[in-house]
């Protein structure tokens, strides 16, 4: 093993700082449960709560727990919630648990949200 170079060091230094940094951000964002809001806003159906966890910084593709807040709300069938996280940049090809918004959406039978999901988005593809 070699010491790192005055460079490597230093890009080291940096690289350690952005991830205390980005790890504080984590813990204040749980900490003032706006994911949690979020998700709940998802399960629930409530969009003025899910708004409002947004602009409070919720994630909009957060993961926690292994479950994505559009799968969620695809899931359950809350178009106009399914429709802001889409509109405030949700990833709609992320897996939850698995499967994909449109796969949950078609399995429960919401076919509104699985028309609003197969619709192309600025030329971005949804696939299943």
């Amino acid at each position: 093993d070699r010491e790192p170079s005055p460079g490597e060091y230093d890009e080291m230094m940096e690289i350690m700082d952005m991830v205390e940094r980005l790890a504080t951000e984590h813990e204040a964002r749980l900490a003032l449960g706006h994911d949690d809001a979020l998700m709940r806003a998802c399960e629930s159906g409530n969009l003025a709560e899910a708004v409002a966890a947004l602009e409070a910084g919720a994630y909009v593709n957060g993961a926690e727990i292994g479950v994505v807040p559009v799968t969620f709300a695809s899931k359950n069938g809350h178009l106009a919630i399914v429709q802001t996280l889409i509109a405030a940049g949700a990833d709609v090809n992320s897996a939850d648990l698995g499967d994909s918004a449109l796969k949950n959406a078609a399995l429960e039978g919401h076919t509104h949200v699985v028309q609003c999901l197969s619709r192309p988005a600025q030329g971005k593809t949804r696939r299943s």
